[in-house]
């Protein structure tokens, strides 16, 4: 049963009854969808009081909006990124060990007593790293060098 006309109309839509308690329903957009393991959004809001349903329904709505535009824009190139220092300008920020020093550190303390197929795929897995977005300390990284990587 639909919400009747006593709710706001911003969130009638997203509301409705199953045995006099209020749900939220709202269909995913397709440009987020992909972080989401169902096209649809339903939250029992364990109310039965439509004033209280509609302020849940409002602060649901602003936070899922807020972490959408979070999803779009992390997903947007960086603008001005011709501006931002790369690596090597930050490289006397850091006290980190770069990637290969990491690589060596780990072979050395876990790989005593492993074969040298345990060293060859340590190794490989972090040389295609290395090659793709360069030996950088290891706090150096950041999501859109790990969403370059995927992509290639």
């Amino acid at each position: 049963m639909w919400v009747d006309n006593m709710v706001d109309k911003s969130c009638a839509s997203y509301l409705y009854q199953k045995r006099g308690v209020y749900y939220f329903s709202k269909q995913v957009p397709c440009d987020v969808r992909q972080h989401y393991k169902r096209d649809r959004i339903v939250i029992c809001l364990k109310t039965k009081s439509v004033s209280r349903a509609k302020r849940m329904c409002d602060s649901i709505l602003q936070r899922l909006h807020d972490y959408w535009l979070s999803l779009r824009l992390s997903a947007m190139p960086l603008p001005a990124a011709h501006l931002v220092h790369d690596s090597n300008g930050l490289d006397h920020l850091s006290s980190g060990p770069t990637l290969s020093e990491a690589r060596d550190a780990y072979i050395k303390l876990k790989g005593v007593g492993k074969d040298k197929t345990f060293i060859r795929g340590a190794s490989r897995n972090v040389d295609v790293v290395i090659k793709h977005l360069g030996d950088k300390p290891i706090d150096g990284y950041s999501s859109a060098d790990a969403a370059a990587l995927s992509l290639n």
